[in-house]
This record gives C-alpha cells, structure tokens and sequence, in this order.
C-alpha cells in the first residue's frame, strides 16, 4: 500500500482496520501514561468479529508478503508498531503515543511509514497474563484483537540470535531477559475443508507441532493455537485423524513472531471424492503431496518429479464460467491450463506417496517456464497427511 496507511476512514491500531475515529488535537504525549502491566513488546495472534475468529491479515488489512506484526509500548506512554515479511523485513511502520484511563486506551497515531498524521484510535484493553485483549465497536460489529507479551523485550537481541541473545530484535547484543535462543511465537486457527462444505470450520482437540523439535500444543475450541519456537525455518504440522488427513507446511518465523494465516486439514470425504473419480483408493499409510504453482507464474505444461513414486497425480483445468473459475479434476502429472484470472493458484496433486523424512521435489518448466521451489529444501511426508510446497515459475522469453 502507498501512503499513509491509516487513512482510509480513519484505522483500528495504526492504520490496520477502518474504525471511526476522531482528531488527536487535544491529546499530548504522555497523557495517561499505561500501567506497567502494558509495557513491552506484543505480538498480534488472532482476531474476532462477533467473536467469530477471522484471518488477521484479512481484519487488519496487512499488504502482500506481511506474515506478522508487533506493537512495542515503552514506560513514557510512546508506542511503534513493526510489520514484517517472512524474511523479517518491515513492510509497514507507525509510531504515536498511547493515553489510558482505567480499562479505557486510546492510541494517537502520529506517523505512518513515515508520513506525519494525527489520529486517534479509541477502544478498551483487557490484560489476563501475557494475553492482552483490544476490542472496539465499528459499525455495530464487534472487533477484538489478541496480543501476546514477548518474552526478552528489552535490550538489543538480534534476529535469531544464540543462546542468551534473543529480545525483540534489533542488532545483535546481549538482549532482554527470557530472550534465550531467539525464541518467536507461532500462531494461528486450524481450519477444515476444501470446499463449501467444510471451508473455514475451526478445528477444535487437534495436534499442532513443530516437526524435529518438541514443540507442540493442543487447538482451543475455536481452532486456535500457539507455539514457542525458534526464530527461522520450520516445518509446521498438524497430526490426522480419523476424519481428516493432517497438514504440513513450511514456514519462515522472524523474531517478531508469526501469525498463520492459511492453515487447513482435508476431510477424508474430500479425499475419497477425488480417489473415486479416478478410480483410485488413498492409502492412509502414505501421504499426498500438494505442489501450489503461485499465481500467475506458471502458464500450464510444467510439471514436477518427486524422489518417491507416487501412486498417481492430478491436476485441475480452469476455465472462466461468467465471474467464476471453474475447476474439473484432471489425471496427469502436467500442470493443466487456464483462461481464468491471473489471481488463481493453480495446483498438482501426487497421491499415495511412500513416506520419508526428505523429498526431493524438482520443478520443471515443460518449456514454457523456469520452475523453482519457494523453499528449495528436502520436505517431510507422512502417513494420512497432505504436505504442501510452493513452486515459482517465470516465463520463458
């Protein structure tokens, strides 16, 4: 996004969500300065509308490539607010102070990216523990959004620092206390489905956990979870179960921690829809390993080889039906084409591959295009579970 972010309306926490606000004219900084118990730096985790949970890139209108996003309150009442990309690069920066009044905080935004402005953002703060809870009312809908405290705030750690490093970022220094390892937080909702039927369900009692480490934890009733890992590249899994194939994808985690904005399991019906098309049957003692071709990047005609055999593959046509893209299953392991807009992902599907701890996945253009992994790295596949890896293609002159 180009400008100032924040106004569109006026903006919900540093220019993220439309809300109605009001000039900070009358506001000094300082003013109501927080309790101690809101110092420090919080990570955005979730978010509801009506309590219903919502992807927070989709609520806090975050740009392409933010994955995660920070707000820092200092003992003065000054607060910044950091988004950041995979890679940890800021792609979206405001600074203000904030003015509190018992349960009542107010944040008086007075530049973003970089462009003065004066704004005032009203709303109340709940604090249970490490969990601080903002909500505000727009237009009659309810609005809360979940941070949680960072452990080693203070100091200068650097990104992914070693063992007694860590804190909120920044150069690399002796950090903050609790710092320790460069520890990020990971967070997000598990959904079920594929289509209508089951899109966007959370999934509550399932397993969600870092593969090779011993991160692990258990989904509330709203599908929604969080880890404690280390800073950089992880695999994140959630385990099957007797009525939907488990997931497992590849992530970047910067220090300042990240929300997971797209994070499924596929319900065996979904499965053995497909497998009976074919005339096929899923083996619950393999997996499937799903290749998203990004975008526009590919034209149609690659095609991947994966160092396992795979029982059989399948791609989807796509063709425009009036505002629709319509999708019809395909046999064949050559990405199919499409007239649809160039927003579509289009996707290849190897099913019954025999599981490993390293997949070799090797991208080919068919001579159309130049292919290569997002994550160029071994991938894991494992029993009744759906690895995904994206593939990035350029066109070739």
């Amino acid at each position: 996004m180009n400008g100032a972010k924040t106004l569109v309306g006026c903006v919900l926490l540093f220019g993220l969500l439309l809300v109605g606000c009001s000039s900070g004219e009358d506001d000094e900084p300082g003013s109501g300065t927080p309790p101690a118990a809101l110092v420090g730096t919080w990570v955005f985790e979730s978010a509801t509308v009506n309590g219903a949970p919502q992807a927070l890139g989709d609520v806090l209108d975050w740009q392409a490539g933010t994955v995660a996003a920070s707000l820092t309150i200092q003992s003065d009442g000054d607060y910044s607010i950091s988004e950041v990309d995979a890679g940890g690069q800021e792609t979206h920066s405001e600074n203000g102070f904030v003015s509190v009044n018992g349960n009542q905080m107010d944040l008086n935004i007075l530049a973003s990216d970089g462009v003065p402005i004066e704004e005032t953002i009203s709303g109340t703060y709940t604090l249970n523990g490490s969990t601080l809870t903002y909500t505000t009312v727009v237009e009659g809908d309810t609005i809360a959004i979940t941070l949680m405290l960072m452990d080693g705030t203070g100091g200068t750690g650097g990104a992914g620092g070693t063992a007694g490093t860590g804190g909120a970022g920044g150069t690399a220094g002796t950090g903050g206390a609790g710092g320790a390892g460069g520890l990020a937080t990971v967070s997000g909702v598990l959904t079920l489905g594929v289509d209508d039927d089951g899109g966007g369900t959370p999934v509550a009692g399932a397993t969600v956990r870092v593969l090779g480490t011993s991160a692990s934890t258990t989904t509330g009733a709203l599908g929604a979870f969080e880890l404690m890992v280390s800073a950089g590249p992880i695999f994140l899994a959630a385990d099957p179960s007797d009525t939907y194939y488990g997931s497992v994808d590849r992530h970047i985690v910067p220090t300042a921690g990240l929300v997971v904005e797209e994070f499924d399991v596929v319900p065996i019906t979904e499965i053995n829809m497909i497998t009976d098309f074919f005339g096929q049957t899923a083996d619950f003692t393999r997996g499937i390993v799903g290749l998203e071709f990004v975008g526009a990047s590919a034209q149609g005609g690659e095609t991947a080889t994966l160092s396992e055999t795979a029982g059989f593959a399948f791609g989807f046509e796509q063709t425009m039906d009036g505002q629709d893209c319509s999708e019809t299953p395909v046999e064949t392991s050559v990405l199919p084409g499409s007239d649809c807009d160039d927003d579509f992902d289009r996707n290849l599907i190897f099913v019954n591959v025999p599981t490993t701890d390293s997949l070799e996945i090797t991208p080919a253009g068919g001579g159309v295009s130049d292919c290569a992994l997002l994550y160029d790295v071994p991938y894991p596949v494992i029993a009744k579970t759906v690895t995904y890896a994206e593939v990035v293609c350029t066109p070739t002159p």
